[in-house]
Parts: structure tokens; C-alpha cells; sequence
């Protein structure tokens, strides 16, 4: 039985509603107030909400706002029923977020139909989110299980070869034993730190308090932070001679750790999807607008239906090409964009190259 929840001062209007939903099977809850609506709201889940706007005490648009901050209710539809229907109400109600406004008094097939409107809008969003949630998980699973078991397995497999050694056994076969479980633990450790920094930055997006608190401090040598994660980058790809480098001494209202990190997560984009040999260009600019961190390459490139969908755990082409990683590189960038108000576009050409863009504006780039 759907649940509906009816927030209404006057009981001439509020009694009739119930009896009319109750009769057409609806559960029905109701309160007098905003505060009483708004608690019931949190604790019972309705389906749908239909709140008048002029309430006592807390008024329907400061219940709608607190619905829409509260993760347990920010879905749930709200249809806002007032006497007030001058169009610059109906836009306010809008603007807050309501999903439907009618006017009093209203038709009970009016009424009926926007509630069921809004019920089949809400199933049917619903279920296709819990499709790219079913389809997103099993890309976890997939990417989790392979690049941490993979590695983990030559990690053990070398380590039992070593163990089994017999004395006239050559020193070169353990050797290069000993450098391939190097390599396996160094690609476990890339793992796990992608990983975690994915983690780390989404709990930062649902902190605000948290993320506010780095939000007044940068990186005065911005330049020597890049150049130093990119050089990195390219000594571990083993192509410093690809790496090209154009950097301009600026200020950049980020901090250090997360000016590196994107560096990082963009550089390593670009090495591993260009061939040795390739240029890949990484370039700290100062621009009209403030300040632009660029890494470019001319690798296999994206289509614009592949960077439209780009997230995290998603590995594009990964039967075609051999790749390694979780796809959490980008989406890393993003967060770091999303929680510093910086800007992230793509410029991306099959089989051309791409080409990717972090800026930050002057108004929050200047010291």
C-alpha cells in the first residue's frame, strides 16, 4: 500500500483529503504543522508529500528545504497545495524543488492524477537507478577483484617459487623472481591508494564542514608541485624523454597534496593511454580567467559517448586493450574540481589524443 503524507493546517481541508486517499486505498498520515510534517516525513518515508504552503510555525517551503537536505527524504515527490496561485508563487515552489503545485480547491481526478503521476515518475526513477547501481557493481567487482587479486597472486606464486629454491638454482632466476614480485607489489600499492584517495574525497563531498576548512589555503610554487608529480609519473612509465613540460611559477588557490594528486591521476592518464615514444605534454599556465593545468597526449583517444560516461570503476575498451587500474583517475580529478570549484574539461579525439583541463578562476586563485 503506497503511503502518502498530508500536511495541512485546516482541518475542513485536511479530513476530506484523508478520506478521499484512504478510500482510494492510499495509507495516509497527517499533521497540522511543519515541524510535526517534516518529523513524520524522516521517520515514516512516505511515498509522496502533499503539503500546503501557508502553515503555522514552519512554513511548506522551509519543509521542503529540509526534506531536500535530509538524504532519507530528498527523493520522496512533493506536490505543494495552496490557495496561493499567483506565478510568482508557483515559480518559488518550483525553484525550491516542489514537483507539482495545485491550486485549491482542487478536482479529486486533478489530485489523483498528480499523485499518481508523481508515484509512476518515482518507481520509474527508481528502477533505473537501481539498474546502473546492479550494472555499477558488478564493474566494482570486476575491476576490485582483478587488480588487487591479480597482483596479489604474482606476489604469492614468485614468493613460493623463491621458497621452493634448490641450491644449485642460478642467482639471475631469483633475481628476476625478487623484481617481478616488486612489480606486483607496486601495482597492488597503486591499487589500494587510488582506492583510498577515491574514498577519502567522497567523504569530503558529504562533509561541507570538512572540505571548507582547506577551501582558504594553495600552493604558492604551484610550478615546482607539478613538475615534480609529472616527472615522477614519467620515470615510472619509463618515458622521461616523453614528458614535456611548460610550466609558469603561479599560485593556485589548491593545496599541495591535491595540486599533486590531480597532476599525478592526469599524468598517469596520459601515459597509459598513448604508446612510448608519444608526446605527452603537461602545462601550468596563467590565463585571463586565472590559473590552467593541462595534460595532453596523442593516445587512442575518447568518442564523446565514452567521456559522457565516464566514472568511477569504469574501464573503457578494457577486452580490447591491456589496461590496468580501477577508472577511478579521472573521477578523482573531478572530486578535487567539485570540492576546490575548480573546472574539468575534455578534449578528446579518436585515435588523436586527448587533451584535459583543471582551472581554477582568479577569484579564488589569488593570494
Amino acid at each position: 500500500m503506497q503511503k502518502v503524507l498530508i500536511i495541512e493546517d485546516e482541518e475542513i481541508v485536511l479530513e476530506p483529503l484523508c478520506d478521499l486517499l484512504e478510500h482510494e486505498k492510499f495509507e495516509v498520515l497527517s499533521a497540522m504543522t511543519g515541524e510535526d510534517g517534516l518529523a513524520k516525513a524522516i521517520l515514516s518515508l512516505p511515498d509522496i508529500i502533499i503539503c500546503d504552503i501557508m502553515l503555522p510555525g514552519m512554513d511548506g517551503y522551509g519543509v521542503l528545504d529540509e526534506l531536500r537536505k535530509n538524504h532519507r527524504t530528498a527523493s520522496i515527490p512533493v506536490i505543494f497545495l495552496t490557495a496561493r496561485v499567483e506565478r510568482a508563487d508557483v515559480r518559488k515552489g518550483m525553484e525550491h524543488g516542489a514537483d507539482d503545485y495545485l491550486c485549491k480547491p482542487v478536482m479529486r481526478k486533478e489530485l489523483l492524477a498528480a499523485i499518481r503521476a508523481q508515484i509512476s515518475k518515482r518507481k520509474s526513477n527508481q528502477f533505473l537507478f537501481n539498474q546502473r547501481l546492479e550494472s555499477l557493481s558488478t564493474e566494482i567487482a570486476a575491476a576490485i577483484s582483478h587488480e588487487m587479486l591479480t597482483p596479489l597472486n604474482g606476489i604469492i606464486g614468485f614468493s613460493q617459487l623463491m621458497s621452493f629454491r634448490e641450491p644449485g638454482d642460478s642467482a639471475a632466476d631469483s633475481e628476476d623472481m625478487a623484481k617481478s614480485i616488486l612489480e606486483s607489489a607496486q601495482r597492488l600499492h597503486q591499487t589500494v591508494r587510488h582506492f583510498l584517495d577515491y574514498v577519502s574525497l567522497r567523504a569530503l563531498t558529504d562533509q561541507p564542514n570538512r572540505a571548507g576548512a582547506l577551501l582558504g589555503t594553495g600552493t604558492d610554487d604551484a610550478a615546482t608541485i607539478v613538475e615534480f608529480a609529472a616527472v615522477k609519473v614519467a620515470s615510472e612509465f619509463k618515458r622521461p624523454g616523453d614528458l614535456h613540460l611548460q610550466l609558469e611559477k603561479t599560485y593556485i588557490g589548491i593545496p599541495p597534496s591535491f595540486l599533486d594528486l590531480v597532476t599525478v591521476e592526469l599524468t598517469e592518464n596520459a601515459f597509459k593511454f598513448s604508446k612510448p615514444g608519444s608526446p605527452v605534454h603537461v602545462q601550468l599556465s596563467r590565463t585571463a580567467d586565472g590559473v590552467t593545468l593541462t595534460a595532453s597526449d596523442k593516445g587512442r583517444g575518447m568518442d564523446a559517448k565514452t567521456i559522457k560516461q565516464m566514472g568511477a570503476f569504469r574501464q573503457f575498451d578494457r577486452t580490447k586493450y591491456e589496461q590496468q587500474g580501477l577508472g577511478l583517475g579521472l573521477e578523482i580529478v573531478r572530486l578535487i574540481a567539485e570540492i576546490f570549484g575548480a573546472q574539468l574539461t575534455f578534449d578528446s579525439r579518436v585515435d588523436l589524443g586527448t587533451r584535459v583541463q583543471f582551472s581554477k578562476n582568479h577569484s579564488e586563485s589569488a593570494p
